[in-house]
Protein backbone atom coordinates (compact mmCIF):
# COMPACT_ATOMS: atom_id res chain seq x y z
CA UNK A 1 0.00 0.00 0.00
CA UNK A 2 0.99 3.61 -0.46
CA UNK A 3 -0.52 6.74 1.09
CA UNK A 4 -1.12 9.92 -0.92
CA UNK A 5 -2.01 13.41 0.27
CA UNK A 6 -4.11 15.38 -2.20
CA UNK A 7 -4.33 19.15 -1.80
CA UNK A 8 -7.36 20.63 -3.58
CA UNK A 9 -7.77 24.36 -4.16
CA UNK A 10 -10.17 26.54 -6.10
CA UNK A 11 -9.10 27.00 -9.71
CA UNK A 12 -8.69 30.79 -9.54
CA UNK A 13 -6.45 30.73 -6.46
CA UNK A 14 -8.46 33.45 -4.64
CA UNK A 15 -10.26 32.89 -1.34
CA UNK A 16 -13.98 32.14 -1.69
CA UNK A 17 -16.71 33.98 0.21
CA UNK A 18 -20.03 32.16 0.62
CA UNK A 19 -22.72 34.64 1.61
CA UNK A 20 -26.40 33.74 1.93
CA UNK A 21 -29.19 36.08 3.03
CA UNK A 22 -31.82 34.68 5.38
CA UNK A 23 -34.49 35.70 2.89
CA UNK A 24 -32.73 34.05 -0.03
CA UNK A 25 -33.17 37.35 -1.89
CA UNK A 26 -30.93 40.29 -2.77
CA UNK A 27 -30.15 42.77 0.02
CA UNK A 28 -32.84 45.44 -0.13
CA UNK A 29 -31.50 48.53 1.67
CA UNK A 30 -28.35 50.44 2.54
CA UNK A 31 -29.39 51.78 5.94
CA UNK A 32 -30.95 48.73 7.63
CA UNK A 33 -29.16 45.51 8.48
CA UNK A 34 -30.72 42.16 7.63
CA UNK A 35 -29.77 38.62 8.57
CA UNK A 36 -27.37 36.46 6.57
CA UNK A 37 -24.72 33.78 6.96
CA UNK A 38 -21.05 33.89 5.99
CA UNK A 39 -18.35 31.34 5.39
CA UNK A 40 -14.93 31.97 3.83
CA UNK A 41 -12.48 29.43 2.44
CA UNK A 42 -8.89 30.68 2.48
CA UNK A 43 -7.97 28.06 -0.15
CA UNK A 44 -4.77 27.06 1.62
CA UNK A 45 -3.07 30.45 1.55
CA UNK A 46 -5.17 32.08 4.31
CA UNK A 47 -7.15 30.93 7.32
CA UNK A 48 -10.79 29.99 6.81
CA UNK A 49 -13.64 31.87 8.48
CA UNK A 50 -16.10 29.42 9.95
CA UNK A 51 -19.79 29.40 9.04
CA UNK A 52 -21.60 32.00 11.15
CA UNK A 53 -24.50 34.40 11.32
CA UNK A 54 -23.91 38.01 10.26
CA UNK A 55 -25.83 41.24 9.64
CA UNK A 56 -25.56 42.86 6.20
CA UNK A 57 -26.75 45.93 4.29
CA UNK A 58 -25.95 47.57 0.96
CA UNK A 59 -23.35 50.30 0.57
CA UNK A 60 -22.19 52.90 -1.94
CA UNK A 61 -23.86 55.57 -4.03
CA UNK A 62 -23.59 54.87 -7.76
CA UNK A 63 -22.41 51.37 -6.91
CA UNK A 64 -25.72 50.70 -5.19
CA UNK A 65 -28.18 52.61 -7.34
CA UNK A 66 -26.82 51.70 -10.78
CA UNK A 67 -25.06 48.35 -10.68
CA UNK A 68 -27.57 46.11 -8.93
CA UNK A 69 -26.22 43.04 -10.72
CA UNK A 70 -23.06 43.37 -8.65
CA UNK A 71 -23.73 45.61 -5.63
CA UNK A 72 -21.41 46.34 -2.72
CA UNK A 73 -22.12 45.52 0.93
CA UNK A 74 -21.24 46.24 4.54
CA UNK A 75 -21.43 43.33 6.97
CA UNK A 76 -21.13 42.94 10.71
CA UNK A 77 -19.91 39.83 12.53
CA UNK A 78 -21.31 38.84 15.92
CA UNK A 79 -17.87 39.16 17.51
CA UNK A 80 -14.46 40.66 16.73
CA UNK A 81 -12.33 38.25 14.72
CA UNK A 82 -9.62 38.08 12.11
CA UNK A 83 -10.77 37.71 8.52
CA UNK A 84 -8.35 36.39 5.89
CA UNK A 85 -5.38 37.41 8.01
CA UNK A 86 -6.56 40.97 8.65
CA UNK A 87 -6.68 42.24 12.27
CA UNK A 88 -9.72 41.53 14.42
CA UNK A 89 -12.88 43.57 13.97
CA UNK A 90 -16.63 43.14 13.61
CA UNK A 91 -17.31 45.41 10.64
CA UNK A 92 -16.13 44.89 7.05
CA UNK A 93 -17.01 45.95 3.51
CA UNK A 94 -17.36 43.98 0.30
CA UNK A 95 -16.49 46.29 -2.58
CA UNK A 96 -17.75 45.24 -6.00
CA UNK A 97 -15.41 47.54 -7.98
CA UNK A 98 -17.97 47.03 -10.73
CA UNK A 99 -16.74 49.86 -12.98
CA UNK A 100 -13.03 49.15 -12.51
CA UNK A 101 -11.84 47.07 -15.47
CA UNK A 102 -8.43 46.57 -13.81
CA UNK A 103 -10.04 45.46 -10.51
CA UNK A 104 -7.13 47.18 -8.75
CA UNK A 105 -7.65 50.94 -8.81
CA UNK A 106 -8.18 51.02 -5.04
CA UNK A 107 -5.38 48.53 -4.46
CA UNK A 108 -2.83 50.63 -6.34
CA UNK A 109 -3.80 53.82 -4.50
CA UNK A 110 -3.53 52.01 -1.17
CA UNK A 111 -0.12 50.61 -2.16
CA UNK A 112 1.08 54.17 -2.79
CA UNK A 113 -0.49 55.32 0.49
CA UNK A 114 1.48 52.75 2.48
CA UNK A 115 4.71 54.35 1.27
CA UNK A 116 3.68 57.59 3.03
CA UNK A 117 4.00 57.25 6.83
CA UNK A 118 2.05 60.50 7.38
CA UNK A 119 -1.06 58.48 6.48
CA UNK A 120 -1.17 56.56 9.71
CA UNK A 121 -3.88 54.13 8.66
CA UNK A 122 -4.48 52.63 5.22
CA UNK A 123 -7.26 50.02 4.87
CA UNK A 124 -6.19 46.42 4.42
CA UNK A 125 -7.98 44.20 1.92
CA UNK A 126 -8.05 40.81 0.21
CA UNK A 127 -9.36 40.06 -3.28
CA UNK A 128 -11.82 37.15 -3.19
CA UNK A 129 -14.46 35.26 -5.16
CA UNK A 130 -18.06 35.80 -4.03
CA UNK A 131 -20.75 33.14 -4.08
CA UNK A 132 -23.98 34.99 -3.20
CA UNK A 133 -27.09 32.89 -2.48
CA UNK A 134 -25.46 30.06 -4.42
CA UNK A 135 -24.62 32.16 -7.49
CA UNK A 136 -21.10 33.17 -8.51
CA UNK A 137 -20.83 37.00 -8.44
CA UNK A 138 -17.18 37.40 -9.46
CA UNK A 139 -14.33 39.26 -7.73
CA UNK A 140 -15.00 41.33 -4.62
CA UNK A 141 -12.53 43.30 -2.53
CA UNK A 142 -13.06 42.41 1.12
CA UNK A 143 -11.70 45.40 3.02
CA UNK A 144 -11.62 47.01 6.43
CA UNK A 145 -14.40 49.52 7.04
CA UNK A 146 -13.33 52.98 8.25
CA UNK A 147 -13.86 52.76 12.01
CA UNK A 148 -12.25 54.01 15.23
CA UNK A 149 -10.19 51.11 16.51
CA UNK A 150 -6.64 50.38 17.63
CA UNK A 151 -6.18 48.47 14.35
CA UNK A 152 -7.83 51.13 12.16
CA UNK A 153 -8.23 54.86 12.85
CA UNK A 154 -6.44 54.72 16.19
CA UNK A 155 -8.00 57.65 18.03
CA UNK A 156 -10.13 57.97 21.15
CA UNK A 157 -13.65 56.59 20.82
CA UNK A 158 -16.10 59.00 22.42
CA UNK A 159 -18.94 58.11 24.75
CA UNK A 160 -22.37 59.72 24.89
CA UNK A 161 -21.40 61.00 28.36
CA UNK A 162 -18.49 63.07 26.98
CA UNK A 163 -20.02 66.54 27.15
CA UNK A 164 -17.34 69.00 28.27
CA UNK A 165 -13.68 69.77 28.91
CA UNK A 166 -11.02 67.58 27.35
CA UNK A 167 -13.45 64.69 26.85
CA UNK A 168 -15.46 66.54 24.21
CA UNK A 169 -12.46 67.33 22.00
CA UNK A 170 -12.27 63.95 20.26
CA UNK A 171 -12.10 61.69 18.55
CA UNK A 172 -14.16 62.48 15.50
CA UNK A 173 -14.05 61.01 12.00
CA UNK A 174 -15.04 63.76 9.56
CA UNK A 175 -15.73 63.13 5.89
CA UNK A 176 -15.74 65.83 3.24
CA UNK A 177 -18.42 64.52 0.93
CA UNK A 178 -20.82 66.18 -1.50
CA UNK A 179 -23.31 63.30 -1.11
CA UNK A 180 -23.66 63.38 2.66
CA UNK A 181 -26.02 60.70 3.93
CA UNK A 182 -29.26 61.99 5.38
CA UNK A 183 -28.69 60.19 8.68
CA UNK A 184 -25.44 62.04 9.34
CA UNK A 185 -24.81 65.53 10.64
CA UNK A 186 -23.74 67.67 7.72
CA UNK A 187 -22.82 71.31 7.21
CA UNK A 188 -21.90 73.47 4.25
CA UNK A 189 -18.42 75.04 4.43
CA UNK A 190 -18.62 78.27 2.38
CA UNK A 191 -14.86 78.72 1.92
CA UNK A 192 -14.15 75.15 0.86
CA UNK A 193 -13.61 74.75 -2.89
CA UNK A 194 -15.86 72.22 -4.59
CA UNK A 195 -19.29 71.64 -6.01
CA UNK A 196 -21.04 71.07 -2.68
CA UNK A 197 -18.72 72.13 0.18
CA UNK A 198 -20.22 69.60 2.57
CA UNK A 199 -18.81 68.07 5.73
CA UNK A 200 -20.40 65.10 7.49
CA UNK A 201 -19.53 63.47 10.80
CA UNK A 202 -19.05 59.73 10.39
CA UNK A 203 -18.12 59.05 14.00
CA UNK A 204 -19.75 59.42 16.47
CA UNK A 205 -22.84 58.39 14.53
CA UNK A 206 -26.05 60.34 14.91
CA UNK A 207 -27.48 57.97 17.52
CA UNK A 208 -24.21 58.08 19.49
CA UNK A 209 -23.63 61.84 19.49
CA UNK A 210 -25.00 64.33 22.01
CA UNK A 211 -25.79 67.99 21.35
CA UNK A 212 -22.63 69.24 23.06
CA UNK A 213 -20.44 67.10 20.79
CA UNK A 214 -22.40 68.26 17.76
CA UNK A 215 -21.91 71.90 18.68
CA UNK A 216 -18.22 71.44 19.48
CA UNK A 217 -17.19 69.75 16.23
CA UNK A 218 -19.36 72.05 14.12
CA UNK A 219 -17.68 75.09 15.69
CA UNK A 220 -14.25 73.48 15.17
CA UNK A 221 -14.61 72.85 11.42
CA UNK A 222 -16.33 76.17 10.79
CA UNK A 223 -13.57 78.08 12.57
CA UNK A 224 -11.01 76.49 10.27
CA UNK A 225 -13.16 77.23 7.23
CA UNK A 226 -13.52 80.88 8.25
CA UNK A 227 -9.76 81.20 8.73
CA UNK A 228 -9.12 79.87 5.22
CA UNK A 229 -11.46 82.61 3.99
CA UNK A 230 -9.25 85.28 5.56
CA UNK A 231 -5.78 85.62 3.91
CA UNK A 232 -4.40 87.31 7.01
CA UNK A 233 -5.02 84.09 9.00
CA UNK A 234 -3.40 81.63 6.58
CA UNK A 235 -0.24 81.10 8.62
CA UNK A 236 -2.22 80.72 11.84
CA UNK A 237 -4.60 78.11 10.45
CA UNK A 238 -1.80 76.15 8.79
CA UNK A 239 0.38 76.03 11.89
CA UNK A 240 -2.27 75.65 14.59
CA UNK A 241 -4.90 73.45 12.95
CA UNK A 242 -3.65 71.71 9.80
CA UNK A 243 -1.47 68.61 10.04
CA UNK A 244 0.51 69.43 6.91
CA UNK A 245 2.20 66.01 6.40
CA UNK A 246 -1.07 64.05 6.25
CA UNK A 247 -2.86 66.68 4.13
CA UNK A 248 0.05 66.72 1.68
CA UNK A 249 0.31 62.93 1.59
CA UNK A 250 -3.41 62.30 1.02
CA UNK A 251 -3.61 65.00 -1.65
CA UNK A 252 -0.63 63.40 -3.38
CA UNK A 253 -2.28 59.95 -3.45
CA UNK A 254 -5.40 61.39 -5.09
CA UNK A 255 -3.27 63.37 -7.53
CA UNK A 256 -1.04 60.44 -8.51
CA UNK A 257 -4.11 58.30 -9.19
CA UNK A 258 -5.77 61.16 -11.06
CA UNK A 259 -8.91 60.73 -8.94
CA UNK A 260 -11.02 63.92 -9.07
CA UNK A 261 -13.06 63.15 -5.93
CA UNK A 262 -11.51 66.03 -3.89
CA UNK A 263 -13.17 68.48 -6.28
CA UNK A 264 -16.60 67.49 -4.93
CA UNK A 265 -15.31 66.95 -2.43
CA UNK A 266 -16.16 63.27 -2.03
CA UNK A 267 -14.67 60.46 0.04
CA UNK A 268 -12.06 62.71 1.66
CA UNK A 269 -11.69 61.29 5.16
CA UNK A 270 -10.21 63.29 8.02
CA UNK A 271 -10.15 62.98 11.79
CA UNK A 272 -9.60 64.93 14.99
CA UNK A 273 -8.08 63.36 18.09
CA UNK A 274 -8.82 64.14 21.71
CA UNK A 275 -6.74 66.98 23.25
CA UNK A 276 -5.23 67.79 19.84
CA UNK A 277 -6.15 70.89 17.82
CA UNK A 278 -4.77 69.43 14.59
CA UNK A 279 -7.01 68.29 11.74
CA UNK A 280 -5.54 65.12 10.21
CA UNK A 281 -6.20 63.45 6.84
CA UNK A 282 -6.88 59.77 6.36
CA UNK A 283 -7.60 57.11 5.57
CA UNK A 284 -7.43 57.42 1.75
CA UNK A 285 -10.58 55.99 0.19
CA UNK A 286 -12.49 55.51 -3.10
CA UNK A 287 -10.31 55.54 -6.22
CA UNK A 288 -12.51 53.75 -8.76
CA UNK A 289 -14.02 56.87 -10.35
CA UNK A 290 -12.43 58.63 -13.37
CA UNK A 291 -8.99 57.55 -12.20
CA UNK A 292 -5.75 56.63 -14.00
CA UNK A 293 -6.95 58.30 -17.20
CA UNK A 294 -4.13 58.86 -19.74
CA UNK A 295 -5.75 62.16 -20.75
CA UNK A 296 -5.09 63.55 -17.24
CA UNK A 297 -1.50 62.32 -16.86
CA UNK A 298 0.05 65.65 -17.82
CA UNK A 299 -1.99 68.01 -15.69
CA UNK A 300 -2.93 68.74 -12.10
CA UNK A 301 -6.38 67.38 -11.24
CA UNK A 302 -6.90 68.54 -7.67
CA UNK A 303 -4.89 71.76 -7.31
CA UNK A 304 -8.14 73.71 -6.95
CA UNK A 305 -9.85 71.31 -4.53
CA UNK A 306 -10.89 71.73 -0.88
CA UNK A 307 -8.41 74.26 0.60
CA UNK A 308 -5.51 73.58 -1.77
CA UNK A 309 -5.51 77.03 -3.45
CA UNK A 310 -4.90 78.61 -0.04
CA UNK A 311 -2.51 75.91 1.21
CA UNK A 312 -0.33 76.24 -1.87
CA UNK A 313 0.21 79.92 -1.05
CA UNK A 314 1.90 78.88 2.21
CA UNK A 315 5.56 78.00 1.40
CA UNK A 316 6.04 75.44 4.22
CA UNK A 317 3.14 73.41 2.83
CA UNK A 318 4.67 73.35 -0.64
CA UNK A 319 7.90 72.19 0.97
CA UNK A 320 5.94 69.42 2.71
CA UNK A 321 4.41 68.33 -0.61
CA UNK A 322 7.88 68.03 -2.15
CA UNK A 323 9.06 66.11 0.92
CA UNK A 324 6.17 63.63 0.57
CA UNK A 325 6.84 63.23 -3.15
CA UNK A 326 10.51 62.50 -2.51
CA UNK A 327 9.46 59.61 -0.26
CA UNK A 328 7.82 57.80 -3.16
CA UNK A 329 9.27 59.11 -6.40
CA UNK A 330 11.78 56.26 -6.56
CA UNK A 331 9.08 53.61 -6.04
CA UNK A 332 7.64 53.43 -9.56
CA UNK A 333 9.50 50.23 -10.63
CA UNK A 334 8.36 48.52 -7.41
CA UNK A 335 4.79 49.70 -7.98
CA UNK A 336 4.75 48.35 -11.54
CA UNK A 337 6.09 45.07 -10.21
CA UNK A 338 3.24 44.95 -7.70
CA UNK A 339 0.65 45.65 -10.41
CA UNK A 340 1.99 42.85 -12.61
CA UNK A 341 2.05 40.47 -9.66
CA UNK A 342 -1.59 41.26 -8.86
CA UNK A 343 -2.45 40.88 -12.55
CA UNK A 344 -1.14 37.31 -12.56
CA UNK A 345 -2.71 36.49 -9.20
CA UNK A 346 -6.16 37.56 -10.42
CA UNK A 347 -5.85 36.60 -14.08
CA UNK A 348 -8.28 33.66 -14.08
CA UNK A 349 -10.71 35.26 -11.63
CA UNK A 350 -10.70 38.52 -13.62
CA UNK A 351 -11.53 36.64 -16.82
CA UNK A 352 -14.47 34.95 -15.10
CA UNK A 353 -15.61 38.24 -13.55
CA UNK A 354 -15.71 40.11 -16.83
CA UNK A 355 -17.28 37.20 -18.66
CA UNK A 356 -20.24 37.80 -16.31
CA UNK A 357 -20.19 41.58 -15.92
CA UNK A 358 -18.57 43.20 -18.95
CA UNK A 359 -21.85 43.74 -20.78
CA UNK A 360 -23.39 45.13 -17.57
CA UNK A 361 -20.55 47.65 -17.38
CA UNK A 362 -21.03 48.65 -21.01
CA UNK A 363 -24.81 48.93 -20.57
CA UNK A 364 -24.25 51.23 -17.56
CA UNK A 365 -23.31 53.83 -20.23
CA UNK A 366 -21.28 56.04 -17.85
CA UNK A 367 -17.87 55.52 -19.52
CA UNK A 368 -16.13 57.07 -16.51
CA UNK A 369 -12.79 55.28 -16.76
CA UNK A 370 -12.52 54.98 -20.52
CA UNK A 371 -11.48 51.32 -20.52
CA UNK A 372 -14.92 49.71 -20.60
CA UNK A 373 -14.51 48.31 -24.12
CA UNK A 374 -11.01 46.84 -23.81
CA UNK A 375 -9.88 43.60 -22.12
CA UNK A 376 -8.82 43.86 -18.49
CA UNK A 377 -5.22 43.03 -19.45
CA UNK A 378 -5.12 46.06 -21.76
CA UNK A 379 -6.75 48.19 -19.07
CA UNK A 380 -3.91 47.27 -16.70
CA UNK A 381 -1.30 48.11 -19.35
CA UNK A 382 -3.07 51.44 -19.81
CA UNK A 383 -2.90 52.06 -16.06
CA UNK A 384 0.85 51.37 -16.03
CA UNK A 385 1.44 53.74 -18.93
CA UNK A 386 -0.60 56.41 -17.16
CA UNK A 387 1.51 56.02 -14.01
CA UNK A 388 4.75 56.37 -15.98
CA UNK A 389 3.50 59.63 -17.50
CA UNK A 390 2.07 60.97 -14.25
CA UNK A 391 5.25 60.17 -12.33
CA UNK A 392 7.28 62.15 -14.87
CA UNK A 393 4.82 65.05 -14.83
CA UNK A 394 4.77 65.36 -11.05
CA UNK A 395 8.55 65.14 -10.75
CA UNK A 396 9.00 67.92 -13.30
CA UNK A 397 6.31 70.25 -11.99
CA UNK A 398 5.77 69.80 -8.28
CA UNK A 399 8.35 72.44 -7.30
CA UNK A 400 6.37 75.03 -9.29
CA UNK A 401 2.90 73.96 -8.21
Amino acid sequence: TKEYTIDLSHFTGLPIIFLNTDSGQEVKRRSVYEGATLEIYGCGDMNDTEFQKIQIHGRGNATWTVMQKKPSYTFKLESRQKVLGMPKHKKWVLMANYRDKTLMRNSVAWWISRKLPALKYVPKYVQAEMIFNGVHRGVYQLAEQVRIDKNRVAINEMQITDTEGEAITGGYIIELDRIANSDLYEWVMPNMHGSAHRVSIKKPKIDEMNQQQHDYIKAYVHKIDEMFGDPSKLEEVMTKYIDMPSWAAQWLVFEISGTPEPNGPSSWFTYKEKSDDKWYCGPPWDFDYKSYLPSTANQWINAGAIYMPEMLKYPPFKEELIKQWNLIKGCLPELIGYINQEREYMRISAQANWHMHEQNLIDDNRRENGDEFIPSDEAIDRMIEYLRLKWEFIDKNIANL
